[in-house]
């Protein structure tokens, strides 16, 4: 009989269980983003196909992955690793970017339809652009 007590100490079981969680995780954000694609393009949908804006719905999906793919990129790039922190990174990606899809078709909706759509586009960008940047 000993006194000697053994205790094990390793960097690799961190590692190990993070990239289990992150392979838990893969299809929740797939999901995310067909449920939430499927969601705009379903309210962005009208009737009228000349004053449907599925494709804005779409367009709205696809530019948050795109975002998305290029932040992971730079962070890749620069180092940063790969932690639970950044795992947050897409569903905040996805509120706000699709927030700011939703607010410009508000605001461009409170246009005047006989305006040009350049004006209309112009006016929407003047009354909410500051607020999309910030």
């Amino acid at each position: 009989n000993t006194d000697w007590d053994m205790e094990f100490l390793t960097v690799r079981s961190f590692d190990d269980e993070l990239k289990k969680g992150i392979v838990k995780d893969i299809p929740l954000m797939v999901g995310s983003f067909v449920i939430m694609g499927l969601f705009c393009t379903v309210y962005f949908a009208k009737r009228d196909r000349v004053l449907s804006r599925s494709a804005m719905g779409i367009g709205a999906v696809v530019s948050v992955l795109l975002s998305l793919m290029t932040g992971y990129g730079l962070l890749f790039i620069c180092g940063v690793p790969f932690t639970s922190l950044t795992q947050i990174f897409p569903f905040i990606l996805i509120g706000i970017g699709l927030d700011d899809g939703f607010i410009i078709i508000g605001a461009f909706d409170r246009t005047d339809p006989k305006d040009d759509p350049v004006k209309r586009v112009e006016e929407t960008m003047d009354e909410i652009g500051i607020s999309i940047f910030v």
